[in-house]
């Protein structure tokens, strides 16, 4: 009977190997031997299995064990920075030129919606007060001739003619007031500050500057006894409930991505979500921006930070991880060989991903219980496809 043997390590392992044949010109399925006596025409088909021992498989240093099954696959690593979303962001300007007289708050600090942070002392601020009193004043004189000359106007007493002419002026005075009413909210002061002014008719140089929104203090450019001009920065303050990673994909890759997979950064518990993939290159880079969201309160992060993160997405049912040499292919399809009693089983499998010597593998056929052979492999692929062209 014909063997095929096999030479491994220098001529100290034999392997035999069975080899199925299919006869042809009506020979039909014939063993080896008779096959060739009939002198049939043959086609020798690769198997499936590589006969061995156990020390054999010793001999070649082969290491078994088992596949970990993994939820998530790792798509490609990148850096992000992170950033704070446009409508958590507040810049906090001066309305008017003013001498800050008061600097309550220091970079860092926490603070809630409307807590004091700084006082002006603004002469341009006693002018639009003085300005939105005498406003208020004219409307008030106007809105007393228009209820007048209404009534007149209805008693047919007066021309319609005058009664337009009252109208006018009265909305004309009403508009002015709102307008200097307006100024004065631009500048800084309160509707309640507005009342007591209007009620007191006491003017007052000193402008609150307050949080229009609870945060941390990011940033803080005066200093007690600063003069400032009108639009100068104050404060920024941001609320960091929320934070965006900001990452720059190199375009060639960003296909393999896809709004609603994970970013995990690196060295920290935290998970972001891919909630926008950017649609222009960068020129320089060619690289493309990719926005994830990171979900809920957290303190690792801050904003401006620079951290190394990694793109992930959601395994399969049978999906596992296994060390690069594990792995084998040919002819374009990639192959494990898996423990039997009489040596292995080579079985193809679907690679999904693969990231710093680590090959991630699927297919139906896998349940995770199997034992294969983690190093070793390509020993393994030597016998296997020596024993399919052997004759």
């Amino acid at each position: 009977m014909k063997r095929i043997v096999y030479l491994v390590l220098a001529g100290l392992i034999s392997i035999q190997a069975p080899v199925a044949v299919f006869a042809k010109d009506g020979c039909g399925e014939a063993d080896l031997n008779s096959a060739i006596d009939s002198g049939c025409k043959l086609q020798i088909l690769s198997p499936d299995t590589v006969e061995l021992s156990a020390d054999q498989i010793a001999n070649l240093g082969i290491k078994l064990g088992a596949m970990t099954k993994v939820d998530e696959i790792p798509v490609l690593s990148a850096s992000a920075r992170v950033i704070v979303p446009p409508d958590q962001e507040r810049i906090i300007s001066t309305a008017v030129s003013g001498l800050v007289s008061r600097i309550l708050v220091a970079e860092g600090d926490t603070v809630k919606q409307g807590q004091l942070l700084a006082q002006l002392n603004s002469p341009e601020l006693l002018a639009l007060q003085r300005d939105y009193l005498k406003q208020v004043s004219e409307w008030h004189l106007a809105e007393a001739v228009y209820r007048r000359d209404r009534t007149l106007q209805q008693e047919g007493i007066i021309p319609q003619s005058r009664w337009e002419e009252t109208r006018s002026r009265y909305q004309v005075a009403k508009s002015q007031a709102q307008e200097a009413k307006q100024l004065l909210l631009s500048a800084g002061m309160s509707e309640s500050e507005l009342t007591q002014l209007l009620a007191t008719r006491r003017l007052n140089s000193q402008l609150a500057v307050s949080a229009p929104i609870a945060g941390i203090v990011l940033e803080r450019r005066s200093v007690p006894g600063e003069r400032l001009a009108a639009s100068e920065l104050l404060f920024r303050i941001a609320d960091l409930k929320q934070l965006w990673l900001q990452l720059a994909i190199p375009q060639d890759r960003v296909d393999e991505i896809k709004q609603g997979d994970k970013v995990k950064v690196d060295d920290t518990g935290l998970m972001a979500e891919i909630v926008l993939l950017g649609q222009q290159v960068d020129q320089q880079s060619q690289s493309v921006m990719v926005r994830a969201l990171i979900q809920g309160p957290q303190s690792e992060l801050r904003p401006g930070q620079t951290v190394n993160t990694q793109v992930v997405k959601t395994a399969g049912a049978n999906i596992f991880k296994v060390p690069q040499p594990a792995v084998v292919n040919s002819e374009g399809h990639d192959f494990i060989f898996i423990r039997v009693e009489s040596g292995f089983k080579v079985q193809t499998i679907e690679v999904q991903g693969r990231q710093d010597g680590v090959v991630y593998i699927g297919g139906d056929h896998l349940n995770g219980s199997e034992t294969i052979a983690l190093q070793g492999a390509a020993a393994l692929k030597a016998l296997w496809l020596e024993s399919g062209s052997a004759e």
